[in-house]
C-alpha cells in the first residue's frame, strides 16, 4: 500500500512540473549543450575590405559552422575557430559595427565596433580565387582606369565589363599552371593583387597538327589573297598569279585521297585576269561561281569555273559598285554573293536565267575580309562594322534564307573583335557550329546555347592559317605557302 502511494506521489509531482512548463511562453533547449561565448577583444580595430580580424573570448566552437558571426547587419565567413579565437575577413562592402557572435541560442556582442575604412585606390579583393583558363574572375577595388588592360603571369585577359571599381574579366589562355598575380593598368595607373589566382588547367580545346608537308609547296606565300574552296573532295586555292613577276594564272588542288602528289598545279593563263584577288566563292553543284575581285577594273565580275575541265566563262555582272571583299555562300541550293565595301546588299544569283536579284538589304556598314558559315538553312556572317564610326568589326548576322531572299538577324558580337584579321576570315562548319579563324585564334559558334562564343584554340603554331576546307569530317588548313595542318579537338 505504501508502495502505491509512493508511485502515486511521484505522479502527481511530475504532472503538476508539465502543466507548470505550459504556463511559460517558451521552453529554451540548447540542442548543442553550448556554454554562454564571450568577446574580450579583436584586433586590428579598423582594417579595409580584405583584413583578417582576429577575435579574441572564450566558449566558441570549434566546429566552424556552429559559430554564426556577424559585422553589424552582415553575416561573415569564419575562416578559423577555436575555443578562444575566432578569425574573418572583412568582405568589400561590409560596413562599419559592433562584431556578434551566436553558438546555439546564446550570443556575445563587443563592447567596440570595428571601423571599416576607406578603399585605396586599386585592387581590394577578387573572386574567385582559382579555377580553369576561360573562368570569369570579378575583381572589386577603386579608382580602376577607364577601358583597363588586365593581365595575368603576362598574358592579357578579356574585358567583359568594367567600372571605376569593378571589373570582370576572363582567365586567358597559356597562363601558366600555378599561382599567378592580377594586373590592371592603363592610363599610367598599375594595380596589382595581393594574392594569387590559382590557375588549374591551361589547356585548350583543339590543336592544328601539322601534316607532312605536301610535295610542290612554295618556298615562300603565294596566291597572295587568292581564293580558295572545297569541291568534290578536293582542296582548290589561287585562281591568280602566284607571285613577283609572274602575271600567269594558276591554281592547285590537293586530294587527301592521293595525298603522295602533294599540291597538283593548274595553269589557266587568259581565263581569268592576271593578277586579281578577294575573289568570292560558291559552290552550287558541279559549278563553281567566283567574282567581285580586285582591282577595281575587275569590281562586280564574275565568272563559273568547271572544275572537270577548267572551263572558266564570264557570267552576268553584280549589280552594286564597291563588291570586293565581299563574300558569298550556297544555302538552299541557291548561290548568294555580299560585297564588302559599303556595298549595302546581298544579292541571289540564278544560273538558270544568268540574273542578280536582291534578296536582302543588310543592316550594317561594312563586312571587308568577312565570312559566311552555313548551318542548315542559315547562314553566320561576319564579322562587320555596324557603323563606318565603329572601332571594331565585331557584329554577327545570320541570314536564314526564304526562296531567293531571306532575313538578317544580329546576334552577340564576337569576343575576339579588336583582333585584326589582316585580309581574311577563315571559316568553317563542323557538327552543327560556325568557327572563325582569326589571326591564331579558332572561335565556335554554337547556335545551341546562350553564350554561343568560346575560343577553342589560341596560338598553336608560328604560321598563319589563310585557307581551311572541310573533307569528310576533316578540318584542312594552310598558310599561304602551303604548309599543312588537320584541326582536331582534344579528347
Amino acid at each position: 500500500m505504501m508502495k502505491r502511494n509512493h508511485l502515486l506521489l511521484m505522479f502527481t509531482v511530475l504532472l503538476t512540473t508539465i502543466m507548470s512548463c505550459k504556463k511559460k511562453d517558451k521552453v529554451d533547449i540548447d540542442l548543442n549543450n553550448s556554454k554562454q561565448p564571450e568577446i574580450t577583444g579583436f584586433t586590428p580595430g579598423h582594417g579595409i575590405p580584405g583584413t583578417e580580424v582576429t577575435i579574441t573570448g572564450k566558449n566558441f566552437s570549434t566546429n566552424i559552422p556552429d559559430n554564426k558571426l556577424f559585422l553589424g547587419p552582415d553575416q561573415m565567413v569564419v575562416t578559423q575557430a577555436t575555443a578562444t579565437t575566432l578569425k574573418f575577413k572583412v568582405p568589400y562592402l561590409a560596413v562599419s559595427g559592433k562584431i556578434k557572435v551566436e553558438n546555439g541560442n546564446k550570443s556575445a556582442t563587443s563592447a567596440n565596433s570595428f571601423t571599416v575604412d576607406p578603399l585605396p585606390d586599386g585592387i581590394a579583393e577578387f573572386t574567385p580565387l582559382e579555377g580553369p583558363f576561360g573562368t570569369e574572375v570579378t575583381i572589386n577595388g577603386a579608382n580602376f582606369p577607364l577601358s583597363p588592360i588586365v593581365s595575368i603571369n603576362g598574358i592579357e585577359g578579356m574585358v567583359i565589363s568594367s567600372s571605376a571599381s569593378q571589373i570582370k574579366f576572363k582567365i586567358p589562355y597559356h597562363t601558366g599552371l600555378t599561382k599567378h598575380r592580377i594586373v590592371v593598368e592603363r592610363d599610367g595607373k598599375t594595380f596589382t593583387s595581393a594574392q594569387d589566382f590559382t590557375v588549374t588547367a591551361t589547356g585548350k580545346y583543339a590543336d592544328w597538327h601539322l601534316l607532312p608537308e605536301p610535295l610542290n609547296t612554295a618556298p615562300a606565300n603565294i596566291f597572295t589573297n587568292g581564293a580558295s574552296f572545297t569541291y568534290n573532295k578536293k582542296l582548290y586555292w589561287g585562281f591568280t598569279n602566284i607571285g613577283g613577276t609572274d602575271k600567269r594564272v594558276y591554281y592547285y588542288f590537293y586530294d587527301p585521297a592521293a595525298a603522295d602528289k602533294g599540291w597538283q598545279v593548274r595553269e589557266i593563263t587568259g581565263k581569268l585576269p592576271a593578277p586579281i584577288s578577294f575573289l568570292s566563292v560558291a559552290v552550287l553543284g558541279n559549278m563553281v561561281y567566283m567574282g567581285n575581285g580586285s582591282p577595281d577594273s575587275e569590281h562586280g565580275k564574275w565568272w563559273s569555273f568547271d572544275p572537270s575541265n577548267d572551263a572558266i566563262q564570264p557570267i552576268a555582272t553584280y549589280p552594286k559598285d564597291n563588291a570586293m571583299m565581299g563574300f558569298a555562300f550556297t544555302v538552299g541550293n541557291k548561290c548568294y554573293a555580299a560585297g564588302g565595301l559599303g556595298e549595302k546588299h546581298i544579292y541571289n544569283y540564278d544560273p538558270a536565267t544568268n540574273t542578280w536579284t536582291k534578296a536582302v538589304d543588310v543592316p550594317y556598314a561594312q563586312i571587308a575580309a568577312g565570312a559566311a558559315v552555313v548551318l542548315n538553312n542559315d547562314v553566320i556572317i561576319g564579322r562587320a562594322l555596324k557603323t563606318l564610326t565603329s572601332s571594331k568589326q565585331e557584329s554577327i548576322y545570320k541570314f536564314t534564307a526564304n526562296g531567293a531572299g531571306g532575313t538578317l538577324t544580329e546576334l552577340p558580337v564576337i569576343p575576339d573583335a579588336g583582333q585584326s584579321s589582316g585580309f581574311k576570315t577563315p571559316s568553317f562548319s563542323l557538327n552543327g557550329k560556325a568557327y572563325f579563324v582569326i589571326n591564331k585564334r579558332v572561335w565556335e559558334y554554337d547556335p545551341a546555347v546562350a553564350s554561343p562564343w568560346r575560343m577553342v584554340l589560341q596560338e598553336n603554331i608560328t604560321s598563319t592559317i589563310q585557307h581551311v576546307g572541310v573533307i569528310d569530317g576533316k578540318v584542312y588548313g594552310w598558310t599561304g605557302r602551303g604548309r599543312f595542318f588537320e584541326f582536331r579537338f582534344r579528347n
